[in-house]
Protein backbone atom coordinates (compact mmCIF):
# COMPACT_ATOMS: atom_id res chain seq x y z
CA UNK A 1 0.00 0.00 0.00
CA UNK A 2 2.72 2.44 1.09
CA UNK A 3 4.24 1.96 -2.97
CA UNK A 4 1.16 2.18 -4.15
CA UNK A 5 1.14 5.87 -2.43
CA UNK A 6 4.38 6.94 -3.97
CA UNK A 7 5.96 6.17 -0.09
CA UNK A 8 9.00 3.87 0.16
CA UNK A 9 8.18 0.73 2.30
CA UNK A 10 9.04 0.38 6.12
CA UNK A 11 10.80 -2.95 7.67
CA UNK A 12 11.45 -4.30 10.62
CA UNK A 13 14.81 -6.39 10.65
CA UNK A 14 16.42 -9.01 13.62
CA UNK A 15 19.69 -9.36 13.35
CA UNK A 16 20.75 -10.18 16.76
CA UNK A 17 24.33 -11.26 16.53
CA UNK A 18 24.54 -10.03 13.31
CA UNK A 19 24.34 -6.45 13.64
CA UNK A 20 28.03 -5.81 14.48
CA UNK A 21 29.21 -6.91 11.40
CA UNK A 22 26.42 -5.95 9.24
CA UNK A 23 26.35 -2.56 10.94
CA UNK A 24 29.64 -1.73 10.52
CA UNK A 25 29.95 -3.14 6.44
CA UNK A 26 26.42 -1.23 6.16
CA UNK A 27 24.14 -4.27 5.30
CA UNK A 28 21.52 -6.67 5.93
CA UNK A 29 22.52 -10.28 4.30
CA UNK A 30 19.89 -12.95 4.45
CA UNK A 31 20.41 -16.48 3.36
CA UNK A 32 18.53 -17.92 0.31
CA UNK A 33 18.19 -20.85 1.33
CA UNK A 34 17.87 -22.52 5.10
CA UNK A 35 21.09 -24.74 5.90
CA UNK A 36 19.45 -28.12 5.68
CA UNK A 37 18.27 -27.01 1.85
CA UNK A 38 14.24 -27.49 2.59
CA UNK A 39 13.09 -24.51 1.09
CA UNK A 40 12.96 -20.80 2.29
CA UNK A 41 12.46 -18.70 5.26
CA UNK A 42 9.96 -16.38 4.89
CA UNK A 43 11.61 -14.03 6.85
CA UNK A 44 14.60 -13.91 4.70
CA UNK A 45 12.32 -14.03 1.18
CA UNK A 46 10.75 -10.64 2.22
CA UNK A 47 14.52 -9.16 1.54
CA UNK A 48 13.53 -9.57 -2.26
CA UNK A 49 10.99 -6.58 -1.31
CA UNK A 50 13.60 -4.15 0.03
CA UNK A 51 14.05 -1.29 -2.68
CA UNK A 52 16.68 1.66 -2.36
CA UNK A 53 14.88 4.47 -0.40
CA UNK A 54 13.22 1.95 2.36
CA UNK A 55 13.28 2.74 5.73
CA UNK A 56 14.55 -0.42 8.08
CA UNK A 57 14.68 -0.40 12.11
CA UNK A 58 16.51 -2.54 13.13
CA UNK A 59 15.55 -4.54 16.46
CA UNK A 60 16.49 -7.02 18.58
CA UNK A 61 16.45 -7.64 22.37
CA UNK A 62 13.54 -5.40 22.84
CA UNK A 63 15.27 -2.30 21.98
CA UNK A 64 15.57 -0.24 18.77
CA UNK A 65 19.43 0.23 17.86
CA UNK A 66 19.68 2.15 14.44
CA UNK A 67 17.27 3.02 11.64
CA UNK A 68 18.48 3.14 8.10
CA UNK A 69 17.78 3.61 4.56
CA UNK A 70 18.38 1.06 2.00
CA UNK A 71 20.69 2.62 -0.67
CA UNK A 72 19.99 -0.34 -2.95
CA UNK A 73 17.14 -2.69 -4.05
CA UNK A 74 17.84 -6.34 -2.70
CA UNK A 75 20.63 -8.29 -5.07
CA UNK A 76 22.17 -11.77 -4.59
CA UNK A 77 26.15 -11.13 -3.35
CA UNK A 78 28.20 -13.03 -0.97
CA UNK A 79 28.73 -12.27 2.69
CA UNK A 80 31.30 -10.60 3.85
CA UNK A 81 34.48 -11.56 6.08
CA UNK A 82 33.73 -11.49 9.48
CA UNK A 83 29.83 -12.60 8.66
CA UNK A 84 28.96 -16.17 10.45
CA UNK A 85 28.03 -16.73 6.48
CA UNK A 86 30.90 -15.76 4.77
CA UNK A 87 31.74 -16.45 1.40
CA UNK A 88 27.99 -17.82 1.18
CA UNK A 89 25.70 -15.97 -1.57
CA UNK A 90 22.62 -14.91 -0.07
CA UNK A 91 20.19 -11.41 -0.58
CA UNK A 92 22.01 -8.88 0.38
CA UNK A 93 20.85 -4.99 0.68
CA UNK A 94 23.43 -2.11 1.25
CA UNK A 95 22.65 0.46 3.69
CA UNK A 96 23.08 3.61 5.32
CA UNK A 97 22.68 3.23 9.06
CA UNK A 98 22.14 5.80 11.68
CA UNK A 99 23.14 3.83 14.70
CA UNK A 100 21.11 5.62 18.51
CA UNK A 101 23.46 6.90 20.84
CA UNK A 102 20.66 5.19 23.59
CA UNK A 103 19.17 2.43 22.24
CA UNK A 104 15.28 3.15 22.31
CA UNK A 105 13.28 0.23 24.89
CA UNK A 106 10.27 -1.54 23.25
CA UNK A 107 9.80 -3.76 25.94
CA UNK A 108 6.82 -1.61 27.01
CA UNK A 109 4.94 -1.49 24.21
CA UNK A 110 3.68 -5.05 23.85
CA UNK A 111 0.04 -4.44 23.27
CA UNK A 112 1.17 -2.17 20.51
CA UNK A 113 3.84 -5.15 19.03
CA UNK A 114 0.45 -7.64 19.27
CA UNK A 115 -1.61 -5.38 17.87
CA UNK A 116 0.25 -4.10 14.63
CA UNK A 117 3.13 -7.08 14.62
CA UNK A 118 1.79 -10.35 15.00
CA UNK A 119 -0.23 -11.11 11.25
CA UNK A 120 1.37 -14.40 9.78
CA UNK A 121 4.66 -12.98 8.47
CA UNK A 122 4.95 -10.40 10.74
CA UNK A 123 7.97 -10.02 13.35
CA UNK A 124 6.44 -10.47 17.09
CA UNK A 125 3.56 -13.31 18.36
CA UNK A 126 -0.22 -12.18 19.62
CA UNK A 127 1.54 -11.58 22.68
CA UNK A 128 3.35 -9.02 21.56
CA UNK A 129 6.98 -11.08 21.81
CA UNK A 130 9.37 -11.39 19.31
CA UNK A 131 9.53 -14.52 17.17
CA UNK A 132 12.04 -16.82 17.03
CA UNK A 133 13.66 -16.85 14.33
CA UNK A 134 12.39 -13.86 12.37
CA UNK A 135 14.00 -12.03 10.69
CA UNK A 136 12.91 -9.30 8.18
CA UNK A 137 9.42 -8.14 8.15
CA UNK A 138 7.64 -5.32 6.84
CA UNK A 139 6.59 -2.93 9.39
CA UNK A 140 2.63 -1.56 9.91
CA UNK A 141 3.05 2.54 9.68
CA UNK A 142 1.23 2.71 13.08
CA UNK A 143 4.16 0.82 15.07
CA UNK A 144 6.54 2.41 12.55
CA UNK A 145 5.56 5.57 14.36
CA UNK A 146 5.04 4.62 17.96
CA UNK A 147 9.43 3.10 17.15
CA UNK A 148 10.73 6.04 15.78
CA UNK A 149 9.06 8.09 18.51
CA UNK A 150 10.32 5.94 21.52
CA UNK A 151 13.44 6.45 19.16
CA UNK A 152 13.56 10.18 19.67
CA UNK A 153 12.02 10.19 23.37
CA UNK A 154 15.32 8.10 24.50
CA UNK A 155 17.09 10.43 22.09
CA UNK A 156 16.29 13.67 22.46
CA UNK A 157 18.78 16.25 20.44
CA UNK A 158 18.77 13.66 17.45
CA UNK A 159 17.60 16.03 14.29
CA UNK A 160 18.19 12.70 11.99
CA UNK A 161 15.11 11.20 13.97
CA UNK A 162 13.03 13.88 12.98
CA UNK A 163 13.86 13.64 9.37
CA UNK A 164 13.07 10.06 9.52
CA UNK A 165 9.88 9.95 10.65
CA UNK A 166 8.60 12.63 8.10
CA UNK A 167 9.23 10.36 6.09
CA UNK A 168 7.07 7.34 7.64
Amino acid sequence: ERRNSGKHAIFLVCQNNNFDVESANGFIWAPTHIDKGEGEVASHAEMDLVKKGDIIFHHFANHIYAISVAKSDCTLQAAVAGHPDAGKVGRYVELSYHILSTPADTSGLKAEKALYGSMKYGPFTKDGNNKQGFYLSELHDQLATIFIDAAIVANPTDSTLVTLKSHI
